[in-house]
């Protein structure tokens, strides 16, 4: 039998698919897996696109090239973030709704990656650039958020 991933709406939960692959004998992430969660996401940053351009705000072309990196290198067990175009033509990605926990890293037209988050009653901001890599502080930003989200 052959199993290429997990459907994308009715999965275990992401903490669990490393382990149900290796049982399987399976690669994680599979090649397939990743590949459709990224055209899912640039698929999102597309509609966000859409939706920014009927609204006269318009994406710096160098941010863009920066956010189709930055989801690119997004690891498969980082929860899908939400895609907002900023006034400045700058590409955020959100994570977290609740008031005690939210993330948000925005990617500037020169790879700057400039990000933001509130945990509990503490906050944490700064910048890095956008290289081969996200830096792991933001990686685990974004790992901290998906923590404190309701179950």
């Amino acid at each position: 039998m052959n199993s290429v991933c997990f459907p994308v709406m009715l999965t275990p939960s992401t903490q669990h698919r490393p382990i149900i692959a290796s049982v399987r004998g399976e690669e994680w992430p599979s090649p397939a897996y990743t590949e459709i969660r990224r055209s899912r996401l640039l698929e999102a940053l597309r509609r966000t696109l859409v939706d920014a351009e009927r609204s006269s705000v318009f994406v710096d072309a160098s941010a863009l090239d920066y956010a189709v990196a930055f989801i690119s290198l997004l690891p498969p067990e980082a929860p899908d973030p939400d895609i907002v175009i900023e006034e400045d033509g700058d590409v955020a990605f959100d994570w977290g709704s609740s008031a005690e926990s939210t993330f948000s890293v925005s990617v500037g037209s020169d790879g700057t990656l400039r990000f933001g988050g509130l945990f509990g009653n503490g906050t944490r901001y700064g910048s890095e650039p956008l290289v081969s890599a996200i830096p792991n502080e933001i990686l685990a930003y974004i790992d901290k958020a998906r923590q404190t989200w309701p179950r």
